[in-house]
């Protein structure tokens, strides 16, 4: 069996990339703990999957575990030219990750159970729009 914290962020950051690859181009994503430095003017993507506390989904030793988490996704644009673009690929990721989405990895399988898009804020040279996607996995370990 496959470890659970491994394929948890594997499964959404594919999926990711699928949506945003095509619109934002391949090297211009970011990923937890690994380098990257953007190219001024050319909008791009951090993605960051923040695991919640867990807990059992039952009563007794043998109960699932249940393990809850946020996907989040920052969308940069450049300042000074709109919000269009934003929300453009904002939408694509909602509509990739809509609520009762499952994606699979190895022995996992990942929930979604929302996907909402957060008010936008100045990051200097940036304008950034923030895309949270909550998940749920249910466990044995």
């Amino acid at each position: 069996m496959s470890p659970p914290l491994l394929d948890i962020p594997q499964a959404l950051e594919l999926r990711a990339r699928e949506v945003l690859a095509p619109l934002l181009g391949e090297a211009n994503l970011a990923y937890s703990n690994v380098v990257f430095t953007p190219t001024p003017g050319v909008p791009w993507a951090r993605l960051d999957c923040l695991p919640a506390r867990t807990s059992p989904a039952g009563v007794g030793v043998d109960s699932h575990t249940r393990r809850p988490g946020v996907f989040q996704v920052l969308l940069f644009h450049p300042i000074g030219e709109g919000t269009a673009a934003s929300l453009t690929v904002a939408q694509a990721l909602c509509d990739a990750f809509k609520r009762g989405t499952r994606l699979g990895r190895n022995d996992t399988v990942v929930s979604i159970h929302s996907a909402s898009v957060g008010p936008a804020l100045r990051d200097e040279p940036w304008w950034a729009t923030p895309v949270s996607i909550s998940w749920l996995v249910h466990s044995l370990d």
